[in-house]
């Protein structure tokens, strides 16, 4: 029989949000990469190491919100911005549409899509423009920052036109390169920028490549890994001189085997080697695309402190988290002998596990990483998406049904990953 712990904070915007319902088998059985979590009904939830799980919040004044609360902290908070199909569906009493209440609730935006490589360069000599500067001119009229992601992301060429056209013109690939960054520059109020991500996801911890690099049509072209990713930063600073450029780079929050340390290091290596070949980069985008399957223990906490320091003081670089959002990771694959291990699928978990779970880990990694992004000055961390109704992990994207990621339903209803991300800022 399971055993309940249940903990109830204080209630924001007309909802309970300081809601920790712990289910664990009496057995034992784990509930997530956490390991083991057991309940102990009546006095909320322990991990293995004898550290107690959220259950109940800090008391604050309930009319905050957690915009509010970061722009105490001296954050911005923000948000993806998806198609206008989406953005302009309907939003919750109050709001006409989504983006409204998006808008409502955030300060900062970044295009999801329209900026990405793929969609604004669709074929040889073409660039999407007008989606790049509507969603600029959108974000300026609204009062919102805005930050650019990206204009170098190798793996989304793989198997495209730009796959082809460099296998058959591997000499051109800088002045490919280029001339989208080129068009890029080109966007009205691109200027506006507060920083802009030059790169995105070059390493892989699956790579065996030297130094974790991964493999594209690009470095093939170039010959090197390192070459291209320092061309994409000299000319940004070229064409956007007074943008700050940052690297955004995946699965480098929850460092929980050696594979994970492994990735974080060669992040480390590789970015420090391209600023000694003359790559002017200004900070790092964690994009904190969480998993229950790694989970988050002390170990967990003390390597992603190590590597923070690594990008903060030993490079000197800006530190934003860019992507929150957290899924089961069922069958994401990258296992190895030291202590990685798999989960259940969404449909193995009851709604009240999985968002305790969810809320955990997300507590958890916000209070060892939002210090680093406040010390650091890059003073920003978003959302990629703030309600389950347009989230990335779905069966479309590949994945199993059922993943809830977002701080809010798709019925825009708080959930407990929502009190984890306001109380870690209340404490950060």
């Amino acid at each position: 029989m399971p055993r309940i712990g249940i903990g109830i904070g204080t209630s924001f915007l007309g909802e309970r949000l300081g809601i920790g319902i712990g289910a664990g088998g009496s057995d034992g059985t784990p509930l997530s990469g956490v390991g083991a979590l057991k309940g102990e009904a009546g006095d909320g939830l322990v991990d293995p190491s004898g550290n107690r799980l959220v259950g109940t919040f800090a008391n604050d004044n309930p009319g905050l919100t957690v915009r509010d609360i970061a722009r105490r902290q001296g954050i911005a908070f923000g948000t993806s911005i998806q198609s206008p199909a989406l953005m302009n569906a309907p939003g919750p009493a109050g709001f006409p549409t989504r983006i409204d209440w998006l808008s409502a609730n955030t300060d900062v935006f970044v295009p999801g899509f329209v900026m990405m490589p793929d969609n604004f360069n669709p074929s040889l000599g073409t660039f999407q423009t007008g989606a790049a500067a509507a969603f600029v001119a959108d974000a300026r009229a609204r009062g919102k920052a805005w930050r650019g992601h990206c204009a170098y992301y190798p793996k989304r060429d793989i198997g495209s036109w730009v796959d082809s056209y460099l296998q058959a013109n591997p000499g051109q690939w800088q002045a490919l390169q280029h001339a989208r960054i080129d068009a890029l520059a080109s966007v009205p109020g691109i200027k506006t920028a507060s920083n802009f991500d030059v790169i995105n996801e070059v390493f892989s911890p699956g790579s065996t490549n030297p130094g974790g690099w991964r493999n594209s049509p690009w470095t093939v072209a170039a010959g090197s890994f390192t070459t291209p990713a320092v061309s994409a930063f000299q000319k940004m600073r070229d064409v956007l001189p007074n943008v700050k450029r940052y690297w955004c780079q995946d699965a480098s929050e929850q460092l929980a085997s050696t594979t994970f340390l492994n990735h974080a290091n060669n992040i480390v290596a590789g970015i420090e080697s391209c600023m000694n070949l003359g790559a002017p980069v200004d900070g790092y985008a964690m994009q904190a695309h969480l998993t229950y399957r790694l989970g988050f223990d002390n170990q967990s906490a003390t390597r992603l402190r190590a590597f923070c320091r690594s990008l903060t003081e030993t490079l000197g670089l800006e530190l934003i988290v860019s992507e929150l959002d957290l899924r089961t990771g069922y069958g994401d694959g990258i296992l190895d002998p030291y202590g990685q291990i798999d989960t259940r699928p969404p449909s193995g978990y009851t709604v009240p596990q999985y968002d305790m779970i969810g809320q955990d880990i997300t507590k958890r990694f916000l209070d060892t990483v939002l210090p680093f992004v406040k010390a650091s000055g890059g003073n920003q961390f978003l959302s990629w998406t703030l309600d389950d109704g347009y989230n990335s992990w779905t069966e479309a994207y590949g994945q199993p049904p059922g993943e809830r990621p977002c701080p809010y339903t798709d019925t825009f209803q708080p959930k407990p990953q929502l009190a984890a991300i306001r109380n870690a800022l209340l404490e950060c």
